[in-house]
């Protein structure tokens, strides 16, 4: 099971009220007691295979980096990023 970090706007709003997920799952809709609602995509995801290691940093924007050589490559996409792994 993987655990996900609400983003700070669905957990400052008050009481949290409703929550529903994207079907792709990188995209979270939120809204609390102080009448906010937001809309929020999912950052931050990792994806580490020893020596590679790719972070969702924008909606279609990864960085891959190489961690024995110390290279980091970006990488931006014309969609949004919805699954993110390393294959060996």
């Amino acid at each position: 099971m993987s655990r996900t970090r609400l983003p700070q706007v669905c957990t400052q709003s008050g009481s949290l009220l409703s929550l529903s997920w994207s079907a792709d799952g990188m995209r979270v809709a939120c809204g609390g007691s102080g009448g906010v609602i937001a809309l929020a995509a999912l950052l931050g995801h990792v994806a580490d295979d020893g020596r590679l290691r790719a972070e969702v940093v924008g909606a279609s924007r990864v960085v891959v980096s190489d961690l024995g050589r110390e290279t980091e490559e970006q990488l931006d996409f014309r969609e949004p990023v919805t699954r993110l792994a390393l294959g060996g």
